[in-house]
């Protein structure tokens, strides 16, 4: 594939294709929220997984895409791409036992794709789904906050907040709990309060602030990044 095909994909794969999940996700949640149990929950089951498939996809992609530009490139770059990590290179004490795996012919390739472009993919699964066992567990003992299918909407929104965007979600989402919670039983006397619209509101203000710059720079955790 033309390195400015694979450019202009990499480019505007994730302003379009996210955006247009969070939409479809946003549609399919208000319109099933009264549907047949069990419906709701196996569509976001569906999207969360889509999702994946597109974050593991445009990885693929961007490797793929610096294998190119690194191949075509000059002679430096070339030989990187075959290249080993040299034993001077220094390692963090929490992951010098994964120095065998880059000792060999294009170990240091391999290292700079994995830190580049698939390290974020695997902190943001670990996260996302460590905030849906949370979830879970908080269902166990508050069941009146969760209606039909907001704890798989609380990981799909997760995985579309991004890494680090999801540390932001999270205390998003409960900052807009606790306003809603305010409004319903100040002005709809109603008690009761679900985290549905919450994370939608949540990963709705990230997409937002990301128009006007960098969301995660804006709460100072822009050096997550990775």
């Amino acid at each position: 594939m033309d390195y400015h095909v694979i450019s202009s994909i990499a480019l505007w794969a994730p302003r379009i294709v996210i955006p247009a999940l969070l939409v479809f996700t946003t549609l399919v949640f208000l319109r099933n929220k009264e549907g047949r149990e069990g419906v709701l929950r196996r569509r976001l089951w569906i999207l969360s997984f889509l999702t994946i498939v597109f974050m593991i996809g445009y990885s693929l992609l961007l490797t793929f895409g610096q294998h190119a530009v690194w191949q075509n490139g000059t002679e430096l770059t070339k030989f990187l791409v075959t290249a080993p990590v040299s034993t001077a290179v220094p390692f963090p004490s929490a992951i010098e036992f994964t120095r065998p795996f880059f000792n060999h012919s294009g170990g240091y390739f391999m290292f700079y794709v994995l830190g580049r472009f698939w390290l974020r993919v695997g902190i943001l699964l670990l996260v996302s789904f460590a905030f849906y066992a949370f979830l879970r567990l908080l269902r166990n003992y508050r069941g009146h906050f969760f209606a039909e299918g907001e704890m798989e909407l609380g990981l799909l929104c997760a995985l579309l907040s991004g890494w680090p965007g999801v540390l932001v979600f999270i205390p998003g989402a409960l900052f807009y709990t606790v306003i809603m919670s305010m409004y319903r039983l100040k002005v709809l006397k109603e008690s009761r309060t679900t985290l549905g619209i919450s994370f939608l509101l949540s990963v709705m203000t990230i997409f937002v602030l990301s128009i006007f710059g960098d969301p995660t720079a804006f709460f100072h955790i822009s050096a997550l990044k990775v």
